[in-house]
């Protein structure tokens, strides 16, 4: 699948020399009737060549400013050729700059640069317009934060890929191979914790079953209440994570109680026997077909 892309997307996911692209209606905060009126524009004229082109030629009103930092976050502006941490930097001018021009448009008037020989600022590439140098990168991470933000999910890259070619050195085992273990075996898997949902058990201390995936797979781990005691903050930074687990017992049919339920949860009994589900949402088509089950006993950066 391609990353969306305001010179290739429509509302919905398409089909482009034989490859699937991203559809805009899969950016959050960006809405149909925007997307639709991007769609005529570019259709209307030649394609977008820049962010002041872009924003020159669609309906600020409907695409608003938040709509296009969503577009900027999710990629969608990447065929501009400007890195994103330029593109939200220069966004401001060229909607008011893009403003400026659809005025004068309605208003028949015609600016004196538009008078000048050189080529109008709009057909210039990139941002489309003279901006100051010195706006810092954003980091790989930050970048793929400010995409599962927009998208949901990440799409160009993952938070663990740097570290992949590092795991056989750092003795770090994969979800996928985590299936060939038996229960109780000891391992250090690399992961990312995408969910984390918290239960009070029976001494009214409170645990975390998590969801976790690396680039082979997903699986679930629980935090006893030791554990997610020591642990909890780090659970919730969205960073790549090492964790040395054991192979937990499958229990499929066990269904844990709602979030955060009182005394005598039957989560407790089941996590403490080492039997346990994961709770999470209903499983989705995008489930894997076998999830590995574990129990955290440490946790760690796995950039430390």
């Amino acid at each position: 699948v391609l990353q969306p892309n305001v010179k290739l997307s429509t509302w919905h996911f398409s089909v482009h020399e034989g490859s699937v692209v991203f559809g805009l209606g899969g950016i959050k905060n960006v809405g149909e009737d925007a997307v639709r009126d991007l769609v005529e524009a570019r259709e209307a004229g030649e394609e977008f060549i820049s962010l002041l082109d872009l924003c020159s030629r669609i309906n600020l009103r409907k695409m608003n400013k938040r709509a296009m930092e969503s577009l900027i976050k999710g990629g969608a502006c990447d065929c501009f050729g400007v890195s994103r941490s330029r593109l939200l930097a220069g966004l401001e001018p060229a909607m008011q700059r893009g403003q400026k021009r659809q005025k004068d448009r309605e208003s028949g008037q015609t600016s004196l640069f538009n008078l000048m020989p050189q080529a109008p600022a709009a057909t210039q590439p990139g941002l489309g317009f003279d901006y100051p140098e010195g706006t810092e990168e954003l980091s790989h991470e930050a970048m793929l934060a400010f995409e599962k933000e927009a998208l949901g999910f990440f799409l160009t890259s993952h938070p663990l890929q740097p570290y992949r070619r590092e795991f056989p050195r750092l003795g770090l085992t994969t979800l996928e191979d985590c299936l060939e273990f038996l229960p109780g075996e000891a391992v250090r898997v690399g992961v990312l914790v995408t969910h984390t949902k918290e239960h009070i058990n029976k001494r009214g201390d409170k645990m975390a079953f998590c969801q976790i995936e690396d680039l082979t797979g997903a699986g679930e781990c629980v935090f006893f209440a030791d554990e997610y005691a020591k642990y909890k903050e780090l659970l919730h930074t969205d960073q790549p994570l090492e964790l040395e687990v054991k192979l937990s017992r499958r229990q499929d049919s066990y269904t844990p109680p709602p979030a955060n339920s009182n005394g005598d949860s039957a989560a407790s009994d089941a996590a403490d026997s080492g039997h346990f589900t994961a709770p999470g949402d209903d499983e989705s088509d995008e489930a894997p077909r076998q999830m590995v089950k574990l129990v955290a006993t440490s946790a760690r950066a796995l950039a430390d």
